[in-house]
């Protein structure tokens, strides 16, 4: 669930009686709407490090390849950054208004995956451009970022895409 005036937070919960208790407590204190609670989206949590892929696409481009991975990054995330090494209990002691981590980009951190990743890094780029072109037509030009989990797996899950130009963020699950 996205909160009102709040970027980046969504609301985790385990099981579908927890997401009911949450929704219905978010909105007796207003923190959303009814609208944002009937757009909310589930999606499963995936354990293991977030990667940015930064992408181009040029559908004008002839001699070389439409797609090309411009680079990989993290993100330093406010608060989020220094609950991470708390142990779980720790975490439980601090003042209720810091248990929940906020999630404001402050900064990134250039990073590489793993060159057998990379065919896999392609496919999601490709088949966001195919769904962005099913869904906005002409679908995405120019640079965007796939936001990535990979978890122990190998297995990478498109999570959102960042992109200067699209008013509403996508999920994606590959």
């Amino acid at each position: 669930m996205r909160r009102k005036n709040w970027s980046g937070d969504s609301s985790p919960f385990s099981s579908f009686e927890e997401y009911s208790q949450k929704a219905s407590t978010l909105l007796k204190e207003g923190v959303i709407d009814q609208a944002s609670l009937d757009g909310a989206r589930i999606e499963r949590y995936v354990i293991g490090p977030v990667f940015n892929l930064n992408f181009f696409y040029s559908p004008l481009e002839e001699d070389m390849p439409k797609l090309e991975l411009l680079g990989v990054d993290w993100r330093f995330e406010s608060s989020l950054d220094g609950h991470v090494p708390l142990p779980a209990p720790q975490q439980m002691t601090m003042p209720a208004h810091q248990q929940i981590p906020e999630m404001t980009v402050v900064g990134h951190n250039t990073a590489t995956i793993r060159e057998s990743l990379l065919e896999k890094a392609f496919e999601l780029g490709e088949k966001f451009i195919t769904a962005s072109k099913e869904h906005y037509d002409p679908g995405i030009i120019g640079p965007f970022c796939l936001q990535t989990c990979i978890d122990k797996e190998w297995t990478t899950t498109s999570t959102m895409l960042h992109h200067d130009w699209v008013v509403e963020p996508m999920f994606m699950s590959m």
